[in-house]
């Protein structure tokens, strides 16, 4: 460089000298500009997805498909799916479809053949089925005066089948029935955690229907929430 170059180059301004040193200074990998905010992800649309099992999609579609009968999902994942903030995890599945003896024990048959190391269990709420290594169905039976027509306008997909989803304050009457004590704390999380999305005056209704005012009013209390329902 000559020398009249090199004076040409002191005299230029501190920031063009910057900016000519950086400029050939490569940018690193994977940064991004100052200022630009990154993409947010897209949150999963149901975090129970990787827990739908091949079991319950095939149980379904028996029931639809050979006994011509709906299936309503009930119980803590129908609870979720009603908008309650999810507060626990499951691998079991809580449902409802209108069984006669017979029925059920065209069931158990199914799956007894189509699962190898699969059991299944009486109880006076129905009936349980296990899958080895993971998985379990209740197939519940319910006091026929809890279900009504708002049960069949809400339809879910789970792993392929369509089932129906129950009004909340349905399902939750129906834990109000269960003699479990997880079933009474799903309540009071939902009291707490749910308010907007429980249709109050609605539950008042069908709690009174079911005899379980008292519990709910109990259980209520216990969460802090002060429901102030009559007791039948």
């Amino acid at each position: 460089m000559s020398f009249e170059e090199k004076m040409s180059y002191r005299k230029r301004p501190h920031s063009e000298c910057a900016l000519r040193r950086t400029s050939k200074i490569p940018a690193k990998r994977g940064l991004k500009k100052r200022g630009a905010p990154s993409e947010p992800k897209a949150p999963k649309s149901d975090v129970y997805a990787p827990y739908y099992s091949k079991e319950f999609r095939d149980v379904v579609r028996y029931i639809q498909t050979e006994l011509d009968k709906k299936v309503y999902l009930i119980g803590i994942r129908a609870m979720f799916h009603r908008g309650i903030p999810l507060w626990r995890f499951t691998d079991d599945f809580d449902v409802y479809t209108p069984l006669v003896q017979e029925e059920r024990e065209k069931i158990i048959d199914f799956v007894r053949r189509k699962y190898e190391g699969a059991k299944h269990v009486w109880s006076k709420f129905g009936f349980g089925l296990d899958f080895d290594p993971i998985g379990h169905i209740d197939v519940t039976i319910i006091p026929p005066a809890i279900q009504d027509e708002s049960w069949d306008k809400d339809t879910i997909e789970i792993n392929g089948v369509q089932v129906y989803l129950p009004p909340l304050e349905d399902i939750i009457v129906l834990k109000l029935l269960s003699p479990r004590r997880k079933d009474a704390k799903d309540v009071g999380v939902a009291l707490r955690l749910g308010k907007e999305k429980i249709n109050f005056e609605g539950l008042k209704v069908k709690a009174e229907n079911a005899g379980v005012s008292k519990k709910l009013n109990k259980i209520a209390k216990r969460y802090g929430e002060d429901l102030n329902f009559p007791v039948a």
